[in-house]
């Protein structure tokens, strides 16, 4: 709120924590350049937290590509590994390269 009187200005601010008053056409333009600033610091704050996390994100995505294809390298391993040990002892070695087919 603001009322001007006489070029004399009555500022209020009030929140829940509580209420502050000033009087004087100097203390309210004081305190409009330092709430500007303020929301100058935060919006330099936001932006480089949007920055940074975007970075974030693309490096996650690349992880998670790299463990996806460890996984899918392990599997096709596991599932030759079950393809010859269905096999007899005998047919084993000549059996390595369909087992690789198979699992593809």
């Amino acid at each position: 709120m603001s009322e001007e009187n006489n070029e004399t200005t009555k500022s209020e601010i009030k929140t829940p924590l509580g209420s502050m008053s000033f009087s004087g056409k100097r203390m309210a333009e004081f305190i409009s350049v330092i709430l500007l600033c303020l929301m100058g610091i935060l919006s330099y704050a936001f932006w480089t937290h949007l920055t940074i996390q975007d970075d974030q994100g693309k490096n996650l995505v690349m992880v998670l590509k790299e463990i996806s294809a460890g996984n899918n390298a392990v599997v096709r391993e596991q599932r030759v590994m079950n393809c010859i040990l269905t096999m007899k002892q005998e047919e084993r070695r000549t059996a390595l390269a369909d087992c690789e087919r198979i699992a593809r």
